[in-house]
């Protein structure tokens, strides 16, 4: 019986690349954003911008320095109101947190 799950696998390189105007540019995915360590060494490579792809609102933990989870109930009543989930979006939880987070990974 063929399995559909999909396992993910850590790297062992960073990508860093040049863009057309003559940026140097990395890519740190998910959790990798989190360990600003990722972030100096791609400094260190000579990234100027930083790409960083991830997904807002789903770390389920006790620790108060972390995003928090987006409400499921939410989300999944979005189409009928989608006040309650923007509020969620740009509140602590969403937008608060990243304008901890990016501010933190960038210095």
């Amino acid at each position: 019986m063929r399995s559909n799950t999909r396992r993910s696998l850590s790297g062992s390189e960073f990508t860093v690349f040049d863009l057309p105007d003559g940026w140097r540019a990395a890519i740190l995915i998910c959790y990798d954003c989190n360990l600003v360590e990722n972030v100096r060494i791609a400094a260190l490579q000579g990234a100027e911008v930083l790409l960083a792809p991830h997904q807002t609102g789903a770390v389920r933990s006790k620790n108060p320095h972390l995003m928090g989870l987006i409400d499921r109930r939410l989300w999944d009543n979005r189409e009928a109101d989608p006040e309650s989930i923007e509020r969620e979006f740009r509140g602590e939880k969403g937008r608060g947190w990243l304008m901890r987070w990016c501010p933190a990974a960038a210095h």
